[in-house]
């Protein structure tokens, strides 16, 4: 009985967050049946796919399935549940638009369904792809990543940092012993000091010789402004520099998280590329995952649980019918 109404609840809440297009019994039992496939209870299924409905208006009410199927992935190679992959893709695709490649909203929207799901497939793909590769090559797991980048991704996006680069400055941080909500919100706090030019971070940095700003009078990337000052001697700079330009560009809270990532700049550097590479499938890694005998077993049992959560529906629906008599 617990069976069916855990079911019947996830079941409700998916319906009311996909709305009541008439295709809303074949997709919840859609994403229910591909949740079986990587070893997910219906329940674990409908739950990501209730938060995927609830930005169905953003990517397409026919493509809640893709996107359940992107966040089925990453938590099949993370720490993260399916729930909380789903957040964590909805919330930086929000800030960075990665599933959408170089496509704006209006622009995707004017693209037939099956263009919309191989944009949404490939770049899906290529974002998890990175954070895979990023995570298996340093001590950061995929879930510490998506939550770093979560609290910082947007102000990245805006000075055209790549995903890949805000990955692995993520990583970076986390290797150098910082927690994820300190690490976030001191990227948050660097990209604002430069951006905003707050207390004169980026000017006075520029007096001392160095260019933060392009050609066209827009600020450089991250990326762009920590290689003018590695460039530049930042390794033969003594320490009093180097705290004086890190509390100028991050601020008295967050200067030591500068140094660390200048000091960590080519480790950096070479994560990102591995991460644009894509070296590691997140796909490929999953499907091994799941030929591993425990995930066979779970699957059989999820399936089996099902079962007795529609021979329970049924039951009780013939009671009440009978009753009802």
């Amino acid at each position: 009985q617990d069976v069916t109404e855990d079911g019947e609840r996830t079941s409700i809440e998916f319906e009311k967050f996909f709305g009541s297009a008439a295709d809303v019994d074949a997709m919840r039992d859609s994403v229910v049946e591909l949740g079986m496939a990587f070893a997910m209870t219906g329940e674990e299924a409908l739950a990501a796919g209730s938060r995927a409905s609830q930005v169905a208006n953003l990517i397409g009410r026919a493509n809640v399935g893709v996107l359940t199927e992107l966040a089925f992935t990453l938590a099949e190679i993370s720490d993260l549940n399916a729930e909380e992959a789903q957040r964590g893709i909805i919330q930086l695709h929000q800030q960075t638009g990665m599933l959408f490649g170089e496509l704006d909203q209006a622009a995707f929207k004017r693209l037939s369904l099956q263009e919309q799901q191989n944009i949404l497939v490939r770049e899906g793909a290529v974002a998890l792809d990175a954070l895979n590769t990023i995570a298996n090559r340093s001590v950061a797991l995929e879930g510490d990543l998506v939550r770093v980048m979560g609290t910082f991704a947007a102000q990245g996006e805006l000075v055209g940092d790549s995903f890949e680069f805000m990955a692995a400055q993520s990583a970076v941080l986390l290797e150098a012993g910082e927690e994820q909500g300190t690490a976030g919100r001191a990227l948050r706090m660097m990209y604002a000091r430069l951006g905003g030019d707050i207390s004169g971070a980026r000017t006075e940095i520029e007096s001392l010789g160095y260019e933060f700003t392009q050609s066209n009078g827009e600020m450089k990337t991250m990326q762009g402004i920590m290689e003018e000052l590695n460039s530049k001697g930042w390794d033969r700079l003594n320490p009093a520099m180097k705290q004086n330009i890190a509390q100028t560009i991050a601020g008295n809270r967050h200067y030591v998280r500068f140094i660390k990532l200048m000091e960590n700049y080519d480790r950096a550097v070479q994560l990102a590329a591995d991460g644009a590479a894509g070296f590691d499938s997140a796909t490929g890694q999953a499907t091994k995952a799941l030929q591993h005998q425990a995930n066979a077993l779970k699957i059989a049992r999820n399936e089996q649980e099902l079962l007795k959560a529609e021979i329970g529906a049924t039951t009780c629906y013939h009671c009440v019918c009978g009753k009802a008599e």
